[in-house]
C-alpha cells in the first residue's frame, strides 16, 4: 500500500490504496541488516520450511505490524527479538502431526513468529479459526 496524498489534498489526510505490483511467486521480506525500515526487500521464498510436529504450513494473507516490528527492523529492541513479525492470517496448507483442532484449508488468525513471506510455519497452539 502507498499513500495517495494528490488526490485527497482538499480534505488534508492521507490515503491508502493498492499498490500497482504484483507477487507472480512466492516471496518473504527480506531484513539483511537492522537498523533502517528502508533496508527491508522482498525476496523470493525459494523453499518452505518442513512442517513439524505441533507446527502447521500457512498462506499468509495479511499481516499485523505493531512498535515492537519497528523497534526490531530499527535495531532499538533490547535483546535479540528474532524476525519480525508475528501477527497473522492465513490458510492452512499442510497440518503437523499432534495439530488436532486445524485442518487443511481452514482459515486461520494468531501468531506465527517471523510470518513476513507468502508461506510460514505457525505453531498450533497460538492459532485457531476465523469465526
Amino acid at each position: 500500500l502507498r499513500s495517495n496524498f494528490e488526490s485527497d489534498k482538499t480534505r488534508g489526510v492521507r490515503r491508502l490504496v493498492r499498490s500497482a505490483v504484483t507477487a507472480k511467486a512466492a516471496i518473504r521480506l527480506n531484513m539483511p541488516a537492522r537498523g533502517s525500515l528502508t533496508g527491508l526487500r522482498p525476496v523470493p521464498q525459494a523453499h518452505r520450511r518442513p512442517v513439524v510436529p505441533g507446527f502447521v504450513q500457512l498462506r499468509i494473507r495479511s499481516v499485523g505490524l505493531n512498535f515492537r516490528d519497528v523497534l526490531n527492523v530499527m535495531g532499538l529492541y533490547p535483546g535479540d527479538p528474532g524476525p519480525p513479525g508475528a501477527d497473522c492470517s492465513g490458510t492452512v496448507v499442510e497440518v503437523g502431526e499432534k495439530v488436532e483442532h486445524l485442518k487443511l484449508a481452514d482459515d486461520i488468525f494468531g501468531e506465527a513468529p517471523g510470518c513476513l513471506g507468502t508461506y510460514s510455519l505457525g505453531p498450533g497452539p497460538l492459532l485457531t479459526q476465523k469465526p
